[in-house]
């Protein structure tokens, strides 16, 4: 069987609904295993986003639709139908005969009975001819009761955090498509490269927060296709992040930089372009062998891997067998429920529950810890993580300082650009989501004597 990009895309949302898992990994997956094509792999991705994003309001509309109660339907006919829907309702490059009709091959490829055939060409043939009088998401969003595209656990919380106004323009943000956000290297001038970016017909901006990012709108292509790529001109990485790494500062070769929960390296990176020198050591620690690999591998592509230790261990492990000479400079970014970037990543909303939050904070708060081990008197510590959810962020501070009386918050105004002061909380860096930037938490904390 040849994988369509709409086949992929309901194997992909069907395995979502049994395991808990990233959106993009289940996709890549089984990309690689049936050889899909780039093009039907970016298009798939595209599908199963807007699915996730979209998931409440086109439900309501299946069911508006069809003669049944939707919960009646098989669960991969009903993914079928969503997907469809979605593609005639938000994707307007793909003329929508073509639609209806690979819906309809889909549910073929699948070895499923005639009659049903007929039923999916029937539901999308009306939702095509309903579609000019069809409310929009933001009019849905507005009803009575609203159609959020989140749980409704999370709504509450958000509600009794923020208020119901916020909470309505963070759902509103978070079902829309992002921007893709990079951070320029030091190896090219961000105004050269959007000028080569435009002149490649790539729609790009300066970012409006962060000094050295770029926003690049609706592309659809590979991150590898990018100019630059394989000369190290860019990293991906979100404004929040790229200020968050900011709280560092001032930065000096004449520091020891950690980065104890670096991932892919894009704040490791980042650090190093902001040393006009190359730091006295800088040491990236993560222990998860995927990310591991692509850590090394974006050292290496932005030339810069002989600057840099890397550690495939937890910070647990280095906190346990590391000796003078400490850090004097240590971001922690935590796991976390990624309550932050659920525009980006969708799947999140529906795969949280409740009770990650404690555990995330537990788990936080022993990082915190590992890292207060490693750094030297009169030190910085970043704390970050890219959830909005107070018991992971504040609480996490507050009760690391109850129990480490050498450490405090610090101020952090000096060090973000004057269009980034108003997201100061607290003390904190702490942005909700908005149309160019993520979610996010930064606490700036300095070991005293």
């Amino acid at each position: 069987m040849n994988y369509s990009a709409r086949l992929t895309a309901v194997l992909t949302l069907e395995t979502l609904q049994r395991h808990r898992r990233p959106g993009a990994d289940v996709l890549d997956e089984i990309c690689t295993r049936e050889q899909v094509s780039s093009i039907d792999r970016n298009l798939a991705m595209n599908i199963v986003y807007g699915v996730l994003r979209q998931r409440e309001y086109l439900s309501r509309l299946l069911q508006q639709f069809c003669r049944k109660p939707i919960r009646s339907l098989h669960p991969r006919l009903r993914l079928i139908l969503l997907c469809g829907l979605y593609q005639l309702l938000f994707l307007d490059r793909m003329p929508p005969s073509a639609i209806i009709n690979e819906s309809v091959e889909t549910v073929k490829e699948f070895g499923m009975a005639k009659p049903l055939q007929g039923l999916v060409n029937a539901v999308l043939r009306t939702c095509l001819r309903e579609k000019p009088h069809l409310p929009g998401p933001a009019e849905s969003g507005a009803a009575e009761p609203p159609v959020t595209n989140h749980p409704a656990w999370l709504v509450s919380r958000w509600q009794a955090h923020y208020g119901f106004e916020t909470t309505r323009k963070i759902c509103t943000i978070n079902n829309t498509q992002p921007p893709l956000c990079l951070r320029i290297t030091s190896a090219v001038d961000r105004n050269e490269y959007l000028r080569i970016l435009n002149g490649a017909g790539i729609q790009a901006s300066p970012g409006d927060m962060a000094p050295h990012s770029v926003l690049i709108w609706d592309y659809r292509g590979a991150i590898v296709d990018l100019p630059g790529y394989d000369r190290g001109h860019f990293v991906v990485q979100d404004q929040a992040a790229q200020l968050a790494v900011m709280l560092l500062g001032p930065f000096s070769s004449q520091y020891a930089y950690l980065d104890g929960c670096a991932g892919v390296g894009g704040k490791s990176l980042q650090v190093a372009d902001m040393c006009e020198e190359p730091p006295k050591e800088l040491m990236c620690v993560e222990p998860h062998p995927g990310r591991f690999h692509l850590l090394k591998a974006n050292f290496a592509r932005c030339q810069a891997a002989d600057t840099v230790t890397f550690v495939n261990k937890t910070l647990e492990e280095v906190a346990q067998t590391r000796h003078p000479p400490l850090f004097e400079r240590i971001f922690i970014d935590a796991p976390c429920s990624g309550t932050g970037i659920i525009r980006k990543q969708p799947d999140i909303r529906w795969h949280r529950r409740a009770d990650d939050i404690k555990r995330c904070a537990q788990r936080q708060l022993a990082l915190l810890k590992n890292g207060a081990e490693l750094l030297a008197s009169n030190g910085v510590l970043v704390y970050a993580t890219c959830s909005i959810e107070p018991e992971e962020n504040g609480a996490v501070i507050e009760r690391f300082l109850s129990e480490h009386d050498r450490f405090s918050v610090t101020d952090i105004h000096s060090l973000l650009p004057a269009v980034a002061q108003d997201f100061i909380v607290d003390g904190c860096f702490a942005p909700l989501p908005s149309t160019t930037m993520d979610g996010f938490f930064g606490a700036r904390l300095v070991k005293v004597g």
